[in-house]
C-alpha cells in the first residue's frame, strides 16, 4: 500500500478497553489492537469487512539504543504516515481535492524540472478555487522557453 491514500475507517480497541465516549471524543486507557483503513475504489475485501477496508495491526519495534551499554527501547504503533503532504512526482496523474503550490521566488532562474514540478503542482486539484500558491512568482515562469 506504499504511496495510496486512504482514510481511518474505524479501530478495533483493546480487549479491556474502558473509556466512554464524551460527546465527539475519547480518552483511550489502551492503544487500538489495530486500525481499519479505507481505500476509495477498492473491490477486494478482507474476511465480513466492507470492500477496500484493511485492518492494519500494531507493528512492534526494538533497537538498540546504545552500543556500549546494550540499552534497548521498545515501541509498539502502527507503520502509517499522515499525508499531510507529499512532492510533485509522487501525485502526477493525480486528481486531488485541493493543492498547495510552490512555483519558487519571482527571482528564481528556473530550469525545466522547476517548471514541470510547479506545473504538475497548479494542474492537480479539481478546482482552480481549491489551488494555494504559497509565493509570488515570475510572471515569464512558464512563458520562456529559453531558459532550459
Amino acid at each position: 500500500f506504499k504511496h495510496r491514500r486512504c482514510v481511518l475507517d474505524g479501530w478495533q480497541l483493546h480487549p479491556e478497553e474502558a473509556s466512554e465516549v464524551e460527546g465527539d471524543e475519547r480518552n483511550l486507557q489502551h492503544q487500538p489492537v489495530g486500525l481499519l483503513l479505507k481505500f476509495e475504489g477498492a473491490t477486494w475485501q478482507f474476511g465480513d469487512l466492507e470492500p477496500g477496508v484493511y485492518p492494519l495491526e500494531a507493528a512492534r519495534k526494538d533497537w538498540v539504543l546504545c552500543e556500549r551499554t546494550k540499552m534497548k527501547a521498545k515501541r509498539t504503533g502502527f507503520q502509517v504516515v499522515p499525508d499531510f503532504s507529499c512532492t510533485a512526482h509522487i501525485v502526477q496523474g493525480a486528481s486531488l481535492w485541493a493543492a498547495i503550490a510552490d512555483c519558487l521566488e519571482a527571482g528564481h532562474i528556473s530550469k525545466l524540472a522547476d517548471m514541470v514540478a510547479a506545473y504538475v503542482g497548479l494542474s492537480r486539484a479539481k478546482l482552480k478555487e481549491a489551488i494555494l500558491i504559497t509565493q509570488p512568482f515570475s510572471p515569464g515562469f512558464f512563458a520562456s522557453i529559453h531558459s532550459f
